[in-house]
C-alpha cells in the first residue's frame, strides 16, 4: 500500500498561492509608481506656459491671446499655431458656474525672437472693472521658472491690452531689457 503525503501537496499549493499574491502585489506597486511618474511629467506640458486668471464672481469672458516669433497669433478662433496651443478657453461664470476662470496656452518650443501676450475682454455683463493675473513660465532643463506675473485691470467690454512683450535668444534665454508693454493688437491678425 502506498502512503500519500498530504502535507507536501498542501505546502506546495501554499507556496504557489503565496508566490502568486507576491507577484500581484509587486505588479500593483509598479503601476502606482509608474502612474506617479506620468503625473509628474505631465505637469510641464510645454516649454512656455501662459496662464490667465480672473475673478470667479464675474460673468466676464476674458480671452488670452499670444504670438510667437514670426507666427500668427493664437486665441479662441485659432486655437493652434506652430508653437502655441490654447488648451483652455474659459467662457466665464455664466457658461460654467463652477469655473475658476482660467485660460491656458502652452508653447512647445523656445524659438528665438519676440513673444507677445495680450488679454481681451470679449463679453459679459459685469459693470465693474475685472482684475486679471497673467503668469508666464519657461520650462528648460527640467525646471520651470516664472518670468513674469502681472496683474492688470480691464475696465470695459472690448478692451484689449498687451501684458508683456519679451525676447528669447537661440538658447531660450530671455532678456530683461526686452520686456515691455507696447501695445500690439493680436486679435486682428
Amino acid at each position: 500500500m502506498k502512503k500519500h503525503s498530504v502535507g507536501f501537496e498542501w505546502s506546495y499549493r501554499d507556496l504557489l498561492f503565496t508566490m502568486m499574491i507576491a507577484f500581484m502585489a509587486m505588479s500593483v506597486m509598479a503601476l502606482i509608481i509608474s502612474s506617479k511618474n506620468v503625473e509628474a511629467n505631465s505637469i510641464n506640458q510645454g516649454n512656455i506656459i501662459i496662464e490667465l486668471f480672473w475673478s470667479r464672481d464675474t460673468t466676464a469672458d476674458i480671452d488670452l491671446w499670444v504670438q510667437a516669433p514670426n507666427e500668427k497669433s493664437v486665441g479662441y478662433p485659432r486655437k493652434s499655431g506652430i508653437t502655441f496651443n490654447l488648451l483652455r478657453d474659459d467662457l466665464g461664470k455664466s457658461i460654467d458656474p463652477e469655473s475658476r476662470n482660467q485660460e491656458l496656452v502652452v508653447g512647445r518650443s523656445l524659438k528665438s525672437g519676440e513673444y507677445i501676450v495680450n488679454i481681451h475682454w470679449y463679453s459679459g455683463s459685469t459693470a465693474i472693472p475685472v482684475e486679471c493675473t497673467v503668469i508666464v513660465s519657461l520650462h528648460r532643463d527640467g525646471k520651470t521658472n516664472v518670468i513674469i506675473k502681472e496683474k492688470t485691470i480691464l475696465t470695459k467690454v472690448g478692451e484689449e491690452t498687451t501684458i508683456v512683450r519679451f525676447s528669447l535668444d537661440k538658447e531660450g534665454n530671455y532678456f530683461l531689457k526686452s520686456f515691455n508693454k507696447v501695445f500690439k493688437s493680436l486679435r486682428s491678425e
